[in-house]
């Protein structure tokens, strides 16, 4: 399925895998002065999840309810458009020795339809409070109608070892002010050797027309991996590719790869020429169009990169319009998928 990138001023899946708990949380509710911003306005204030008790013990998922009474927006880039994160509060999940997979749900308090606008920052490695570019975010495109009940927005991320997180809690212009309950759960995950382009210095170059083979086995989500809203993954490699002539590409992915998406330059949320995720099937492909000689960046995303086998990546053209290259997706998804089964046999 080939999805267009939003393209925000500057520079969006219902929770997976995660708990909901139904307690009482008066007692973890951030307290806004009378006068000025709460505690947690700015990243600098990030304050940490609590450990929640139900009936039968403490249970593994922790929890915040954050309030936004005084907050204004961030100088962070805003990942769901111009109108987005009006009103911030920011939570912390610490550093640990361990890769893990750590989600976060952001879900209204209180009987509302609205869904907040959530982002998290994989920071650099012993490193905290950087805010250059959100990682990955989630609101309303990604949740659904909230009419429906479907109200939460929800991000995951597999994160190295020594790697803290920022979340990003907020409302947009038009929404309320109401409190929000964040819950996050983590899990570790083996720690392996990171595959070439698991950072976004250096990535390994491809070829017009020669399928490569991308090693996934290992990937997370790293410091500075631009979140694209419409191709969410959970962890990412990178790859160059200079296309010399100008016109249209197909671009495909086969194997293990959840989303490809390619960039104009080197990689913000605002630089995307399109994405497109496997939704209809084991398969990505997607069309860009560029002028002469311009390097373009690939994301391969992944979701289950502790387990996943290597994926392989063609790109072919260029072509004379757009309708040909989309014509020639699918003879460029079958043959990266030929590739995909030789390098996996």
């Amino acid at each position: 399925m080939t999805v267009r990138s939003p393209a925000p001023a500057r520079r969006t899946a219902p929770f997976a895998g995660g708990v909901t708990i139904a307690v009482a949380l008066a007692t973890t509710v951030l307290a806004a002065p009378a006068t000025g911003a709460i505690p947690n306005d700015a990243p600098g204030g990030a304050l940490p999840f609590e450990s929640v008790t139900a009936e039968n013990g403490t249970v593994a998922a922790r929890q915040r309810v954050v309030t936004f009474e005084g907050a204004g927006p961030d100088a962070a880039p805003r990942c769901l458009g111009p109108h987005s994160f009006q009103r911030t509060a920011w939570l912390l999940v610490p550093a640990a020795e361990a890769t893990r997979r750590i989600r976060v749900e952001a879900a209204p308090r209180d009987a509302s339809t609205a869904v907040p606008d959530l982002a998290a920052y994989v920071q650099p490695d012993g490193r905290r409070g950087w805010t250059g570019e959100p990682t990955t975010c989630a609101g309303r495109e990604t949740a659904g109608d909230g009419s429906r009940g479907d109200e939460a927005a929800a991000v995951t991320a597999v994160v190295a070892p020594r790697r803290a997180v920022l979340i990003q809690v907020g409302w947009r212009a038009g929404d309320g002010s109401e409190p929000v309950v964040a819950t996050l759960a983590t899990d570790v995950v083996p720690t392996l050797a990171a595959p070439r382009g698991a950072e976004l210095a250096g990535p390994p170059k491809l070829r017009v027309g020669r399928p490569s083979a991308v090693a996934l086995r290992g990937a997370t989500l790293a410091s500075g991996d631009p979140a694209q809203p419409a191709c969410l993954s959970q962890a990412a490699v990178w790859r160059q590719v200079r296309l010399r002539r100008k016109g249209h590409y197909a671009l495909a992915a086969a194997g293990d790869a959840t989303t490809l998406t390619a960039f104009k330059s080197r990689p913000t949320g605002d630089g995307a020429l399109a994405c497109a995720s496997d939704a209809d099937g084991p398969l990505v492909g997607t069309t860009v169009r560029t002028r002469r000689n311009r390097v373009v960046w690939l994301r391969v995303g992944v979701d289950a990169p502790e387990s996943a086998s290597p994926a392989a990546v063609l790109v072919r053209g260029p072509f004379a319009s757009a309708r040909k290259a989309r014509k020639a997706l699918p003879a460029t998804r079958s043959r990266a998928a030929r590739i995909f089964r030789k390098a996996t046999r």
